[in-house]
């Protein structure tokens, strides 16, 4: 099966209200909920925020009803920063987000992270993924 190495859109930040264990890297988030605030989006149904990955709801069940091998997931919560509402004064919807814990070894299963920190998902995931709409990530071949 043929791998690809991911670098989705990072479309804001972690909030204040995560707690992160900064003393490994990448760090470890703590909290149970993973809250990201926003700057813009372009519509992507993946995103990263580092350290973490988060997929819209559409996709998640998308992904389960698949039984993708190498992912979990547990609850996000997207707010909007001021910047976001500056860049669109009309306001704007954003999707309902899950936090994609990903747990897979790499080459493996259809998630898992490199040594480098790269998010690595099987062809069949990639397709999965693009179907539900995947802009602004770079996409290379993953070779071990």
């Amino acid at each position: 099966m043929k791998y690809f190495s991911l670098d989705p859109e990072c479309p804001g930040s972690l909030a204040d209200d995560v707690d992160l264990d900064t003393s490994v890297h990448p760090p470890l988030v703590e909290s149970e909920t993973l809250h990201i605030e926003f700057n813009t989006w372009m519509e992507s149904a993946l995103i990263e925020v580092f350290p973490c990955y988060c997929v819209t709801r559409e996709l998640r069940e998308a992904i389960e009803a698949m039984k993708f091998s190498g992912c979990s997931f547990a609850p996000a919560k997207v707010t909007k920063s001021e910047t976001f509402n500056q860049f669109y004064p009309a306001g704007r919807h954003i999707s309902e987000f899950t936090w994609l814990k990903v747990k897979g070894k790499t080459g493996v299963d259809d998630f898992g992270i490199s040594k480098d920190h790269l998010l690595i998902v099987s062809e069949r995931a990639l397709s999965l993924i693009k179907e539900h709409g995947l802009y602004q990530c770079g996409v290379e071949p993953y070779r071990q």
